[in-house]
């Protein structure tokens, strides 16, 4: 995860991603940023992850 320091993308963590079942992402995945949200689109599911929920560090 990153934050927009003027033209500068500044790392401020990382994450791995897993299902909401802990099981890993399927191969096959799409990840869109829109806003404060991840949207994963699987072949089955889409899923939507709030990025202010994402623990500190």
């Amino acid at each position: 995860m990153g934050e927009l320091d003027g033209e500068v993308m500044r790392v401020v963590g990382e994450y791995q991603l897993v299902l909401p079942d802990g099981a890993a992402l399927p191969a096959r995945v799409t990840v869109v940023g829109r806003g404060p949200v991840l949207h994963l689109i699987t072949a089955e599911r889409w899923y939507q992850l709030s990025l202010d929920a994402a623990p500190a560090r």
